[in-house]
């Protein structure tokens, strides 16, 4: 056993990663202390005493990580490596990745003989493995049929070929266990022959199939799914997949009576018109849809879509999370009475995103009015939305001069800030109790002088912010340690990201940083 040891350690090139149940330790291949108490836990194990006391199976493991390099083992004894899994009673998370089809089908393939007897493991996955070899999924089929246990299926990146996917279909069929499967990034025109398998699930609360070409065949079946009685699906990630109008008008039948889903991922699916977009959103409206997170990201919505997403959303009681960033097709007339849902009392949105919109001044001035009233919105990303100019931003700032604001997270990196507008969300947050994180990173036109004035803000003994990001900011000397001593009386700041370590850290700078962390009066009384 030691022999097999040493292979291990200096001839396989293997990644092991080990994590405990107890506090959160973990063994990684890069610690030489850890990975030297995980491989003398393996070399202990005796081959005549499977059950051995002080061996692996000593190790309360919960967590292992197997993966390559690319080096193929000349005699890697893996059916053994597989048993120790087997006999693993601790043992919860197994992910292989990076093992290409070659390792695969060599001996390696060996070490799922050893998985298929292990009755403890929840959640399986293959991240970028060379799946092809067809005996892979009938090997796991008695791990499949017999771990009670078993709950969670992902596999990401791997070429499954159609045999393959054929016997993954047919392990799909031989339990009933799962709550969580992913096929993503696989690449095939499915048929969706996979998604009737899962039918028999009725425990299976995420469904995730990125970047997977679904045929319509497809679709129907997954619209059948949905519309299962019995189906308890809460999370659908359909994000990159190519989807058209067809297949979202196929789609949207089964959403019609769905009262389950919470979560809706439809991002990056430029196919998707405005005929497919009204017909979703329409669908949504059902008084039965609980629809809580819908990402919508990177797509082609329009100003008529826009309209069917306005009136969706005014009307909606239940989403919490929408996220609208890159979507670039709706024009300044249509984003002004966009955000008016913002205004209902039945609105309980809490997270909006907006990166990268394109908007102009027209939207933050939109949402300084629609949000007076709201009572929900706690977070929102503005980021990269470079044409806001200090007209919009001045507006904006009355939202953080609202008394009866609840916004708690605000990101406004890379929004081409000057001076003058960090002056204005400086000026607005001089009495604001209730934001906790706020990004300003990547504004490069902000000068000493406007990080000056903004420094005044972490003096502000009502100011509630936790967490401050000025990364990738023109911020010198001067304004490093002016802001060191901002922190002084500072008892609520808990992490703060202003250093650009690509230029390096000045003496002068760590010399005032190192003062108010060594001070017992400072920022560490938040620790």
């Amino acid at each position: 056993m030691e022999e097999f040891n040493d292979r291990v350690e200096d001839d396989l090139s293997v990644a092991i990663k080990c994590e405990r149940n107890d506090f959160g330790d973990e063994f990684s291949g890069q610690d030489e202390d850890s990975s030297a108490e995980c491989r003398d836990a393996w070399s202990q194990e005796d081959d005549d005493e499977p059950y051995s006391e002080h061996g692996c199976d000593a190790l309360d493991l919960a967590k292992l990580e197997i993966g390559f390099d690319g080096y193929l083992p000349h005699d890697g004894n893996w059916e053994r490596c597989g048993q120790v899994i087997g006999r693993k009673k601790q043992l919860k998370e197994l992910l292989f990745y990076d093992i290409d089809d070659e390792v695969m089908r060599g001996d390696f393939s060996s070490i799922f003989q050893g998985v298929s007897h292990n009755r403890s493991i929840c959640d399986l996955s293959f991240h970028y493995c060379g799946l092809a070899d067809n005996r892979i999924f009938s090997i796991l089929t008695p791990f499949f049929k017999e771990n009670h246990n078993f709950e969670s299926l992902k596999i990401n990146g791997c070429d499954l070929g159609r045999d393959g996917l054929h016997l993954l279909t047919t392990a799909l069929t031989e339990f009933d266990s799962l709550k969580e499967f992913e096929l993503s990034r696989c690449g095939k025109d499915h048929d969706g022959s996979y998604i009737q398998a899962l039918t028999g699930h009725s425990g299976l609360r995420k469904l995730s199939l990125c970047e997977n070409r679904i045929g319509r065949n497809g679709y129907a079946v997954l619209a059948t799914l949905l519309q299962n009685p019995n189906t308890e699906l809460h999370v659908l990630v359909l994000a990159d997949n190519e989807i058209d109008d067809e297949r979202v008008v196929v789609l949207a039948t089964g959403l019609t009576e769905n009262s389950t889903l919470k979560e809706l991922d439809l991002s990056k699916n430029p196919f998707i018109t405005e005929i497919g977009w009204r017909t979703i959103f329409v669908t949504l409206k059902n008084p039965v849809c609980i629809l809580e997170k819908l990402f919508l990201q990177e797509n082609r919505i329009n100003d008529a879509a826009g309209d069917s997403l306005a009136d969706f959303l005014t009307n909606n009681s239940t989403l919490k999370a929408l996220d609208l960033s890159c979507c670039r097709d709706i024009t300044v007339a249509r984003s002004r009475s966009l955000f008016e849902f913002l205004r209902s009392p039945n609105c309980k949105l809490e997270e909006l995103h907006l990166l990268n919109t394109g908007f102009s001044d027209d939207v933050p001035i939109s949402l300084a009015h629609s949000l007076i009233n709201n009572r929900s919105l706690r977070s929102l990303d503005l980021s990269a939305n470079c044409d806001i100019t200090k007209i919009g931003w001045t507006a904006f700032s009355f939202i953080l001069l609202n008394p009866h604001t609840v916004l708690e997270n605000l990101c406004l990196s890379s929004c081409g800030m000057n001076d003058e507008t960090v002056s204005s969300i400086a000026n607005a947050l001089t009495n604001n109790c209730r934001l906790r994180e706020l990004r300003l990173s990547s504004n490069n036109d902000v000068t000493a002088a406007g990080w000056e004035a903004f420094s005044t803000v972490l003096q502000n003994p009502n100011s509630a912010l936790e967490k401050l990001d000025l990364q990738s900011n023109s911020i010198n000397d001067g304004t490093m340690i002016s802001t060191a001593n901002s922190l002084v009386k500072n008892n609520k700041l808990k992490e703060l990201l202003a250093f650009d370590f690509d230029f390096g850290i000045t003496a002068n700078e760590w010399a005032a940083f190192s003062n108010i962390i060594c001070s017992t009066s400072s920022i560490m009384d938040t620790y």
